[in-house]
């Protein structure tokens, strides 16, 4: 089943109880009372979801309790859990690598071991396309080795934070990459991904930029999109020059689309199916974002397309940066 035809995500709320004959613990599961309330309709008593604005009738819930009855829970916390600290235990390994004294690279690619273990299957994955904004314009302005220095710092700590929420790279672009979170579980790893666009932007902007300024160098602005669907992981290139393990799909490309079209700087965009499997917390903090007007695009079944963006207040000046000298 192709993810544009699953069923839309259901979030619950669940409550650790005591279990009275001390044999193990019993849980409460409710929705969650923070998007859902009961609500009565035509004499029923219906379920409302307050985010899509409809109401859930009673064979969606029987069908949600048998799918948990029958689907152990796929657990996958990021490695990282709160992104403030990890941001500010960075800070001495980032100013170490932009002042040149970076250990030698292990050339090791695991990424695509990875993905070769997917060879030849269709896979859904969230794909994330990050872009420093205008970085052209840092060759023209610093020196070389300076430059080339900021850009190794950047994509390290990026990747270095995508694998810490279960993700991989699929290439870098330069001044960029794009990476991806596969399957099993595609709300989970909705969640995660969304989890690490927010923290590789708190990285930019609280933690790099003060240590360029703080070597006179001028800071950077990031921008993220970011799509959901399947894809094919085949094998591309020639053994002539370069065989490559790839993932092939419009899911991409659209992801590259966004953040080239439509994400501002500092905004990480998301297509409304990816919008839709993420947890209440993650919707709530999503704003609709305007298209271009030549934008050609439909969502899966057609209807137009919607792209929503979020805007972490760390991108904003105001906001306190982390102490570049701790």
């Amino acid at each position: 089943m192709s993810i544009r035809d699953r069923r839309r995500r259901f979030d619950f709320f669940s409550r650790l109880i005591d279990d009275p004959d001390g044999d193990g613990y019993l849980v409460e599961v409710i929705p969650d009372p923070s998007r859902y309330e009961w609500r009565e309709r035509g004499g029923e008593r219906l379920l409302f979801d307050r985010l899509d604005k409809c109401f859930l009738p009673p064979e969606f819930l029987h069908q949600v309790a048998e799918y948990a009855a029958s689907h152990p829970p796929h657990m996958e916390p990021p490695d990282i859990l709160d992104a403030a600290e990890y941001t500010r235990s960075r800070v001495a390994l980032i100013r170490d690598r932009l002042d040149g004294k970076a250990p030698s690279p292990d050339l090791s690619d695991k990424s695509a071991a990875f993905l070769d273990r997917l060879r030849d299957r269709d896979t859904g994955f969230v794909i994330a396309s990050v872009d420093l904004v205008a970085s052209t314009s840092l060759w023209r302005t610093i020196d070389r080795d300076t430059c080339i220095r900021v850009l190794q710092t950047t994509q390290h700590e990026f990747a270095e934070a995508v694998a810490r929420f279960h993700g991989h790279v699929l290439k870098y672009t330069g001044d960029g990459l794009i990476a991806y979170f596969a399957e099993p579980t595609i709300t989970a790893k909705s969640d995660l991904a969304i989890d690490c666009a927010l923290t590789l932007h708190r990285l930019m902007y609280t933690t790099i930029n003060p240590l360029l300024r703080d070597r006179g160098l001028p800071a950077l602005a990031i921008r993220t999109g970011m799509d959901v669907d399947e894809a094919r992981v085949t094998v591309t290139g020639s053994a002539a020059t370069k065989l490559q393990v790839d993932i092939l799909g419009e899911v991409v490309n659209l992801a590259t689309k966004i953040q080239q079209q439509v994400a501002a700087p500092g905004d990480i965009c998301v297509r409304a199916a990816l919008e839709r499997n993420l947890h209440t917390h993650w919707r709530k903090l999503c704003h609709p974002s305007e298209l271009p007007t030549d934008w050609p695009h439909t969502d899966f079944d057609g209807s137009p397309y919607r792209v929503f963006a979020f805007t972490p207040a760390w991108t904003k000046p105001h906001v306190p940066e982390v102490d570049s000298s701790s």
